[in-house]
C-alpha cells in the first residue's frame, strides 16, 4: 500500500515537473506565433507577462526588444537588448541590433573605438563569464598543486622533475582566467546601465537645470551610470560624453 501511494506520489510530482516547464514553452510560443502573426502588440504583452511570472532568457528579452522596435518604440528595445546582453554577453546580435538603432538618430553618437587589447580582453570576459572563468582558473590551480603533490611522492627523479615543470607552468598559467574572472566579476557588478526610453531629455553639463545643455539624448541612448545627487544623475554615453540626467529621465536596465 505504502509502495502504491509512493508510486502515485511520483508520478504525480513528475507531471506537475513537466507542466512547469511546459506552461512556459507554450507561452514563449504562443508569443512568437503572435509576432510572426505580425501582432506585436499581443506579442509584448505575452512576452511581458512571461518576465513577470519569473521566466526570463535571453531570447525572451531578444525577442521582446524586437517587437517593440516594429512598432517603433527604440528605447523600449534597447532597454530589452541591454537586459539580454547583460545574461548573454557573447550574444553578438544584441549588439548588432543596438548599434542598428544609434546609426539612425539624428544627432550621431559614435562610440569611442577601444584599444586592441582592451577589445580582446573584454571580449575574452565575454566568452566565459566571471564564473566560468573562475571554475577554469580553480581547476589549473588543482592541476598545478597535484603536479607539485607529484614531484614530492614520485620515486624516481625524472619523474618529480617532469611534475614539479608541470606544476609550476600550471600555476603560473592560472593568473590569467583569474584575472579575467575577477576583472569580469567587477565589470559586472560596478557598472550600471540605463536607457533613455522616451522623450527627449537634455543631456546638462551640470546637476542644475540652468547650466548648459550639452545635447538632447534620443530613446534608445546607453547611460553608463557613474554617480547620482538626489534627482541628478551622472552618466556617461558611449562617445565618452558626460553629463547630468534627472532620474526620470531613464529606466534602469
Amino acid at each position: 500500500m505504502k509502495k502504491g501511494v509512493l508510486l502515485v506520489l511520483i508520478i504525480c510530482l513528475v507531471q506537475a515537473s513537466l507542466l512547469a516547464e511546459a506552461t512556459p514553452r507554450t507561452a514563449m510560443q504562443a508569443a512568437n506565433e503572435a509576432y510572426q502573426a505580425g501582432d506585436y502588440r499581443a506579442a509584448i504583452e505575452q512576452y511581458q507577462a512571461l518576465l513577470d511570472q519569473g521566466y526570463y532568457s535571453a531570447a525572451l528579452y531578444h525577442n521582446l526588444g524586437n517587437a517593440w522596435y516594429q512598432i517603433d518604440r527604440p528605447g523600449m528595445a534597447v532597454l530589452n537588448y541591454q537586459r539580454g546582453l547583460d545574461l548573454a554577453p557573447s550574444d553578438r546580435g544584441f549588439r548588432q541590433n543596438m548599434e542598428l538603432i544609434r546609426e539612425g538618430f539624428a544627432e550621431p553618437i559614435v562610440p569611442i573605438p577601444e584599444f586592441f587589447l582592451l577589445s580582446w580582453w573584454k571580449s575574452a570576459q565575454r566568452l566565459l563569464g566571471s564564473n566560468g572563468w573562475a571554475v577554469v582558473g580553480l581547476l589549473i590551480v588543482w592541476g598545478g598543486f597535484a603536479g607539485l603533490a607529484r614531484w614530492r611522492t614520485a620515486p624516481q627523479r625524472p619523474q618529480r622533475k617532469k611534475a614539479f615543470l608541470v606544476g609550476v607552468v600550471l600555476l603560473v598559467s592560472s593568473v590569467l582566467p583569474i584575472a579575467l574572472a575577477f576583472t569580469a566579476f567587477q565589470s559586472d557588478t560596478s557598472r550600471t546601465m540605463g536607457v533613455v526610453v522616451e522623450g527627449k531629455p537634455s543631456l546638462y553639463q551640470a546637476a542644475d537645470e540652468r547650466s548648459n545643455a550639452r545635447r538632447q539624448l534620443e530613446p534608445g541612448v546607453t547611460l553608463e551610470i557613474r554617480d547620482q545627487i538626489g534627482e541628478w544623475v551622472k552618466v556617461r554615453l558611449v562617445n565618452g560624453e558626460i553629463g547630468w540626467v534627472k532620474t526620470t529621465d531613464f529606466e534602469h536596465v
